[in-house]
């Protein structure tokens, strides 16, 4: 279903689907993630954590971070102006 959303992917799906590698499958994950055309689901059960690191995983991988997302645009109450807020660049 990911290779719909990559080009480069599809090509080698239709040509050697066994040639299609794990970071290739998850480069391809994130991107269609970013870009909002897809929306990556996985299973896992608090009982006895089975699932939860890779939910984390998940998180990590195909998640934008706040750096790779625009600046969050809002309006000032007390003067009507329009602000904009950017994720700061430290860590």
């Amino acid at each position: 279903a990911v290779a719909e959303s990559d080009e480069v992917l599809m090509e080698k799906y239709f040509e050697d689907p066994s040639s299609i590698t794990t970071s290739e499958i998850e480069s391809a994950i994130r991107h269609a993630t970013l870009s909002m055309s897809i929306t990556p689901m996985l299973c896992g059960s608090a009982f006895k954590n089975k699932g939860v690191q890779r939910s984390l995983d998940a998180v990590v991988d195909f998640l934008p971070s706040p750096l790779d997302i625009e600046a969050t645009k809002g309006t000032d109450e007390s003067e009507e102006n329009e602000l904009s807020r950017k994720p700061p660049d430290t860590r």
